[in-house]
């Protein structure tokens, strides 16, 4: 494959996974928590999980690319930085298919697991939660940073990219609820711009 090709690709994967992920947090404006049996069953909550799953696929994959089409330019910074915002992605499609696929099963058989004191919000798993999104928040910032340091991708889209590696990292608390969604809103409009970025442009050095 090309260098052209893999560009190309990973920006279609980035344009596509930026949409679904702007898509996720649309349509999970009503519900201000992701606790509850009755969320987990809702209709418009499994839609909205299936279009996460998608957007955290095509983004670990733009992410790839866009790592290859820069790699040259940036430093230890955007490797260590690259390693986390996959990482992190990893992390939050298992987050994502956890939603999708857990959570309505478990609805119905052990609903009181899903209680925000049930099960799958205290303990090891809440530490699991911490984890993956600390991992995420660094890894997104850091890597935003690195690309503003080393490519000519569009300036205000990597801003909107690290504010919401912030933004969409804190915790799901009902009075963050608007901060969590304007923030995946804005991270996912920062991830399809830079794909658009990416797809018009041979990667160079900024001057």
């Amino acid at each position: 494959m090309t260098a052209e090709r893999l560009r190309s690709l990973s920006g279609l994967c980035l344009i596509s996974g930026g949409a679904a992920r702007a898509l996720f947090w649309l349509l999970v404006v009503p519900f201000t928590t992701f606790a509850g049996a009755a969320t987990a069953l809702n209709g418009l909550q499994r839609s909205a999980q299936a279009f996460n799953v998608l957007g955290a696929i095509l983004v670990v994959f733009g992410f790839i690319g866009l790592y290859a089409a820069y790699h040259q330019q940036m430093n230890t910074l955007g490797l260590v930085g690259f390693v986390l915002v996959v990482l992190g992605g990893m992390g939050v499609l298992a987050d994502a298919i956890i939603g999708l696929v857990v959570f309505p099963a478990m609805a119905i058989a052990a609903p009181a697991t899903l209680e925000p004191n049930g099960a799958f919000f205290v303990g090891d798993i809440l530490v699991l939660y911490i984890v993956i999104f600390a991992i995420n928040m660094i890894g997104q910032f850091s890597f935003g940073f690195a690309l503003w340091k080393s490519t000519p991708l569009p300036r205000v889209a990597l801003v909107l990219f690290m504010a919401s590696a912030v933004l969409v990292n804190l915790p799901p608390l009902p009075m963050l609820h608007y901060v969590l969604v304007s923030g995946g809103i804005a991270g996912g409009v920062s991830i399809a711009w830079l794909g658009r970025g990416l797809r018009g442009q041979a990667p160079k050095t900024v001057a």
